[in-house]
């Protein structure tokens, strides 16, 4: 008898490490999509779109928050997630760059989902936040491959403070992983880098 959960259990960190990379892959493609959108909507209404897409992931937020607890007490990190959205959104004029906010909150999701399946321990979200900041790098050194754009630590930065803002969601959700004995127990294998 074959055992579906098994083949689901082992094949489902390497897809996931698929789609974080091909999803890595595809980020600086996301500015032809912008563009194309601003010249059929103008740059106001699509300026609102990482708005919009931050808005859209507070609810689901909220509500999953609610399923999956029956409470609200995954609320209060919103708080600080909304003080670093905002903290960007002020300190960075230009609303291409607000686009960060979403895609490195999906990338924290993505990132927790794949290494929360071989790691645990508190140790786990700076992980998270090492691998996520460091795809932002990669990210935006992948830019600077292409004419007519270029790469730059502002957006870096933003890459990594969007990064806190999903794992702070994720811990509002979760409990906190592992116990001390296992809290940086993925640091043995930092010998391999």
């Amino acid at each position: 008898m074959i055992n579906s959960r098994a083949i689901i259990q082992k094949y489902s960190s390497p897809a996931l490490w698929a789609v974080i990379a091909i999803y890595t892959l595809i980020l600086p493609q996301a500015i032809i999509v912008y563009r194309d959108l601003e010249a059929l909507f103008g740059q106001e209404a699509v300026g609102k779109i990482p708005l919009m897409g931050i808005i859209l992931i507070g609810t689901l937020y909220v509500v999953y928050g609610y399923r999956r607890n029956h409470n609200f007490k995954h609320l209060i990190y919103l708080i600080p997630s909304a003080a670093i959205a905002l903290a960007i959104i002020k300190s960075e004029p230009n609303p291409n760059k607000h686009i960060h906010i979403p895609e490195y909150i999906l990338m924290a999701w993505l990132l927790y989902l794949v290494l929360s399946k071989r790691y645990s321990g508190k140790g786990l979200f700076l992980l998270v936040f090492l691998c996520g900041s460091m795809l932002g790098v990669v990210d935006e050194l992948q830019q600077g491959l292409h004419p007519k754009r270029f790469y730059g630590w502002i957006d870096m930065s933003i890459n990594s403070a969007s990064t806190v803002i999903g794992i702070l969601t994720i811990v509002g959700l979760v409990r906190s992983p592992g116990g001390d004995t296992e809290t940086w127990e993925w640091t043995k294998y930092s010998h391999m880098f």
